[in-house]
């Protein structure tokens, strides 16, 4: 795992376990806002490019379904009764995740363009 992953999984896990602390409440909403912040912040100092937040994305738009135009935030939040709720479900997909393998991870993006763009295999021949 890249450095820059592992710092921001590192402050995911400190957050989930005091949201409190971090955002005010437990509140998906804010730890969008939250992780869009740390990932800038994250970038400008490590300077690599962050692809962990792309391939969890295609792995909820996986997971969740029903996303559209939507972000993966979106789409938990859609499925959830209340946005504490869509943040333990944050975390339940976070969770998921980080068990697939390197290889499978990084699978996810083209999986997802294989799936909802079948032509542009063809085209890239």
């Amino acid at each position: 795992m890249e450095s820059l992953e592992k710092l921001l999984l590192e402050d995911l896990m400190e957050l989930r376990k005091m949201p409190h602390i971090y955002l005010g409440k437990k509140s998906l909403r804010d730890l969008e806002s939250y992780i869009r912040g740390a990932n800038i912040m994250y970038d400008k100092i490590v300077e690599e490019h962050n692809s962990f937040l792309r391939d969890f994305e295609y792995f909820v738009r996986r997971e969740v379904g029903g996303g559209g135009a939507n972000s993966a935030y979106g789409m938990i939040s859609n499925n959830a009764s209340s946005d504490e709720e869509a943040f333990d479900t944050y975390f339940e997909l976070l969770d998921e995740y980080l068990t697939l393998s390197e290889d499978e991870r990084k699978n996810l993006f083209s999986q997802w363009l294989k799936e909802n763009f079948p032509s542009s295999e063809e085209s890239a021949d």
